[in-house]
């Protein structure tokens, strides 16, 4: 600025990318947006804002016409700073990358390709995403693009040195010891690290300075295993939530200053700080933004008078180093926006703790009251959390990684309770195969006269309608076919997940290895679930059956599963079943020809006699998976690793390509498929279930 040019920053989460996008209106209603909080928070002198009441601040674009010189070059005196792409709302219909190709499409054509009498330079920033860093006409070969990387050892020894600095710790020596020990430990994470895997977002929030900080007071309160912590980011979310809500995100002195606060204020309401995060999140979730109004929040919360906005921003006010790592989850805030989470990344991992104590409850309910209205019921609680939007590959990790923690430290009742919502599972899995919550529901009157009563779908597009919305503009709510979507891939992972860690935790305590798993003496015991019997232990696994198997006319419906959930582009993580976890699912038998298997975790499942002419399998992993009786001829991608980790038969066909990486004759080629064959379990002799249809 010192040298003549003046930043514009818009953010993109105020950009309405609904009906005909104008790029000079749209940015300059994100102008007001962003103002109008201003002004709820300060008095502003007179006319400070009073080139907002003109039609449009950028007066169509003529502002980007004029030049300045800096450094000897004629540019736009005015730089504009696109912020945030990874904060788009995802309320509407179109995927993350149709909307950011909009925008920055047009803000391409109108400031780069047509401005001929300036030269504007723009900052577009956000999470890094292959849609906007690769995929994206916006980016040129000339364009410099700069990624953020995770603190290195030194600048994180720095970082807490300066914390120790300005903060007052009764014990120095303690904290040495600590941060030497944190350091060592991020130094091993760090080394272990490829370029890659450095700068993939599964690792992104590691070495952050907030979560560096928050964890430098984890190691001063709690003995934990850094190495775990700095390799786990759920772990560490949870860790943090553990040490922190029991102080409302405070340390405990200040705890004493705002008790009557947001903590006292949810507890009224038998609600506290932790449930309150948890559905903050799902509520902010649900609309697909990151930021919620008080009045939104407080009416889907359904207690207006805790004024939770305002709880909010009492307790965030305060100016200290301690706000740096105590009061991480929410950012200052105004009236009109209510609550934001201070990173997107907190309300991801509240989104998903929020679900596994839903999913514990299910199963506790159902421990009382086993019956099918009880089951519904859950199926209808959860399904309004789930459908509104895709869930994330961020949120999935949460939800995987928190399941196979609080399954492996069960104790025998709360696994109990653990078996049963892995029942109830199942079950909510064949409520949306056979589209209950799309058919309406018939009753009969005080008459006896057949009535119907609306879909259930039509109370979970209800549940994305915002109830704080501009007067005489309908506001979007979702359609039924992308809840319909959005809820069969969650309740599908759910399933896997949770079928593969109980299975997994049962041999444990059987002391059975995992490597001894087998399907040899296996029957079905459920639409979608086998019972697998091994050393006279019963395990109970996902799964579902293949014409193919027992040479029966059925219809093969996985294909066609996935063909609903595809029915809704958008999907994060690409298309079903890409990326999906299927730890220990029985697929025998089933259609998976033109499947995109690419990243699917397939150890120790059962493939035998499945179809998958055409199927992708690049990066998927195939440990001890069985494949006897599969044609691989015509797969996509496959490789000698992948080949070695499974179980290969005689009856396996492997495509020519395999032959070609090993660059080996023929009888170096028997000999090699000989030696596989060797090293796999005798084949599975399958059992003829003539009463199938009674299941």
């Amino acid at each position: 600025m010192e040298e003549g040019l003046t930043p514009i920053r818009i953010q993109f989460k105020h950009i309405d990318f609904n009906g005909d996008f104008d790029l000079y209106s749209e940015l300059h209603n994100a102008v007001k947006t962003a103002t109008a909080s201003l002004k709820s928070s300060i008095e502003p002198k007179k006319d400070d804002f009073s080139c907002l009441s003109s039609e449009n601040v950028f007066l169509n674009g003529k502002i980007f016409e004029d030049t300045t010189t800096y450094k000897n070059n004629k540019l736009c005196p005015y730089v504009l700073i696109l912020d945030g792409w990874d904060e788009l709302s995802l309320a509407q219909s179109q995927t993350f990358k149709d909307r950011i190709d909009k925008v920055l499409a047009t803000v391409k054509k109108n400031l780069i390709t047509s401005n001929d009498k300036s030269k504007v330079k723009i900052i577009v920033t956000g999470r890094s995403t292959e849609d906007v860093t690769k995929d994206s006409n916006f980016i040129t070969p000339n364009t410099k693009i700069l990624t953020i990387k995770p603190l290195n050892p030194k600048s994180l020894n720095d970082l807490f040195d300066n914390i120790v600095k300005h903060s007052q710790y009764p014990d120095p020596a303690k904290i040495k010891e600590e941060i030497k020990s944190i350091i060592e430990a991020y130094t091993e994470y760090f080394n272990s690290r490829t370029e890659q895997e450095l700068i993939n977002k599964h690792y992104e929030a590691i070495g952050t300075p907030l979560l560096a900080a928050l964890v430098l007071k984890l190691a001063l309160n709690e003995d934990y295993q850094l190495k775990e912590l700095f390799n786990n980011p759920t772990d560490l979310y949870r860790s943090l939530a553990d040490l922190t809500v029991e102080y409302g995100g405070r340390d405990e002195k200040a705890f004493d200053k705002i008790k009557n606060n947001i903590i006292y204020a949810a507890s009224n309401q038998k609600m506290d700080l932790r449930s309150l995060l948890r559905e903050i999140a799902i509520a902010i979730s649900i609309l697909g933004k990151e930021s919620i109004s008080s009045y939104e929040l407080e009416t889907r919360l359904l207690h207006p008078e805790n004024n939770i906005s305002t709880q909010v921003e009492d307790i965030i006010k305060e100016d200290s180093i301690s706000r740096l790592y105590a009061l991480f989850y929410f950012k200052a805030g105004h009236k009109s926006y209510g609550c934001e989470f201070i990173h997107k990344s907190f309300r991801e991992y509240f989104f998903a703790e929020a679900l596994i104590v839903k999913l514990i409850q299910a199963g506790s309910d159902l421990k009382i009251n086993n019956n099918e209205e009880t089951k519904i019921k859950h199926f209808e609680k959860i399904s309004c959390i789930l459908a509104p939007r895709w869930l994330t590959p961020e949120i999935n990790n949460h939800v995987k990684n928190l399941i196979e923690y609080h399954i492996n430290r069960s104790d025998e009742e709360k696994l109990e309770i653990w078996e049963i919502t892995r029942d109830w599972l199942a079950d909510y899995f064949v409520w949306w195969a056979d589209k209950e919550h799309m058919t309406p529901q018939m009753y009969l009157d005080r008459r006896g006269e057949a009535q119907t009563e609306p879909p259930f779908v039509e109370e979970l597009a209800q549940e994305t309608r915002p109830y704080d919305y501009e007067k005489n503009k309908l506001p979007k709510i979702t359609d039924y076919i992308s809840l319909d979507s959005h809820l069969g891939d969650s309740v599908f992972q759910l399933n896997c997940y949770v079928h593969a860690y109980i299975a997994e935790k049962q041999l444990s305590l059987a002391n059975i290895e995992l490597s001894k798993w087998s399907w040899e003496n296996s029957n079905q015991c459920h639409k979608h679930q086998w019972n697998v019997k091994i050393e006279g232990q019963n395990f109970t696994v996902f799964g579902f059956i293949g014409s193919e198997t027992f040479k029966k006319n059925e219809n093969d419906y996985l294909l066609n599963y996935f063909a609903r959930i595809n029915s809704t582009p958008g999907r994060p993580q690409g298309m079903a079943p890409l990326s999906y976890f299927m730890h220990l699912i029985n697929l025998s038998g089933v259609d998976l020809s033109y499947a995109r298997l690419d990243d699917v975790s397939l150890n120790y499942a059962s493939l035998n006699y499945a179809r998958l002419d055409f199927a992708r399998l690049d990066y998927a992993s195939l440990d001890h998976a069985r494949l006897d009786n599969v044609s691989l001829d015509y797969v996509f991608y496959l490789t000698l690793k992948q080949i070695e980790s499974a179980y290969i038969y005689d009856s396996t066909k492997l495509p020519i390509y395999i032959w070609e990486q090993m660059g080996a004759d023929e009888n170096e080629r028997q000999e090699y498929f000989e030696k596989l064959i060797k090293n796999s379990p005798p084949p599975q002799d399958f059992l003829d279930i003539d009463d199938f249809d009674d299941i």
